[in-house]
């Protein structure tokens, strides 16, 4: 039994790293990646622009930039934002598919429900002026071509290398949506 948790503890990257243990290069790579404070909106905007769904949220942002600059400063101020790891960050708004039905993004302009906008805007800004690498799905094709190393894992291994996303944020519906498009894959997920 003490022989297989060693084995374990030397082959699984979940694992406590043992002193004889054989270093991961994929590892080191990512303990090189640090999260530094954003101040420029520019590639957030052009990522952003790329969507007709996220053009309310796009405008918000725009209005409040000063806002969120002046608040991520004072955050650096009173914390240590040093040393932080950049993290891989998967934001799918599943309400904004056209799949779900919902027309929350089209009916922005015109009087609809801005709630849920209002949120993942905040969301968007705040992981991207913290320094993390976000990418932003609102469609199941881009969901699909953004997981698609993963997909199709049946295994209950992990998968080897980097990792397509080390964080998720998802709504109910892209819940829904981000377990039928990973299949059996999604248990590396949960």
């Amino acid at each position: 039994m003490v022989y297989f948790c060693l084995i374990i503890l030397q082959v699984e990257n979940w694992c406590p790293r043992l002193p004889w243990r054989a270093k991961n290069p994929n590892e080191e790579t990512d303990q090189k990646k640090v999260a530094e404070i954003r101040i420029n909106f520019d590639p957030l905007y052009k990522m952003m622009s790329r969507h007709e769904e996220f053009r309310w949220m796009m405008l918000r942002i725009r209005r409040m930039a000063d806002t969120w600059i002046e608040a991520i400063k004072s955050l650096a101020e009173k914390q240590n934002l040093e040393k932080r790891k950049r993290k891989k960050v998967l934001v799918h708004l599943g309400l904004l598919t056209k799949e779900s039905g919902f027309k929350i993004a089209e009916n922005a302009f015109s009087g609809g429900p801005l709630g849920e906008l209002v949120q993942w805007s905040d969301l968007i800004t705040s992981l991207y002026l913290l320094g993390h690498d976000i990418r932003i799905s609102a469609s199941l094709a881009e969901l699909k071509e953004i997981m698609k190393k993963v997909v199709g894992n049946r295994s209950g291994c992990p998968t080897q290398g980097d990792k397509v996303v080390e964080l998720i944020y998802i709504d109910i519906v892209g819940l829904t949506q981000f377990k039928k498009t990973l299949g059996p894959s999604w248990v590396h997920y949960q």
